[in-house]
C-alpha cells in the first residue's frame, strides 16, 4: 500500500535538482542574485534547501520563462507576492472572460423569449 507523499524538512541540492529542472549551477547562480533563496549549509558543507526555498525556486523558474528580468523577479518576490499574485490576476481575467461569456449567452436568451411590446 503507497501512502501520501511525506513532505519533508530539507533536499539535497540534486533532490531540488531533480524536482525542479533547474541545473546545479542555476540555483548557485540563484543563490548570489535572489537573496530570497538561500539554503542552509550542512557541517559536511553541503547545501540543502527547505520546502519554502524549492516553492521560491520554482516561482523564480516560472517567473523567467514567462519573460521577467531580474529586478522585476526581485521587486515581486520582496513585496511578497510572486507567482500567486501573477497567477490570481490571471485566474481574475479568466474569470471576468467567462463572466462575460455567461452573461452574453444569457442576454440572446432573453431576447428570443422577450415579448416585444
Amino acid at each position: 500500500m503507497i501512502g501520501p507523499k511525506i513532505r519533508r524538512l530539507y533536499y539535497s541540492a540534486k533532490e531540488v535538482t531533480d524536482e525542479t529542472g533547474v541545473s546545479a549551477q542555476t540555483l548557485k547562480t540563484w543563490e548570489i542574485k535572489y537573496p530570497m533563496v538561500k539554503p542552509i549549509r550542512h557541517r559536511s558543507g553541503r547545501r540543502l534547501y527547505r520546502p519554502e526555498d524549492l516553492d521560491r525556486i520554482r516561482q523564480i523558474k516560472s517567473l523567467e520563462a514567462t519573460g521577467y528580468d531580474e529586478a522585476r523577479i526581485l521587486s515581486l518576490m520582496h513585496k511578497g507576492q510572486g507567482f500567486t499574485a501573477l497567477t490570481a490576476g490571471k485566474e481574475f481575467k479568466l474569470l471576468l472572460v467567462e463572466i462575460e461569456s455567461e452573461l452574453t449567452e444569457i442576454r440572446q436568451m432573453l431576447t428570443q423569449y422577450v415579448i416585444p411590446f
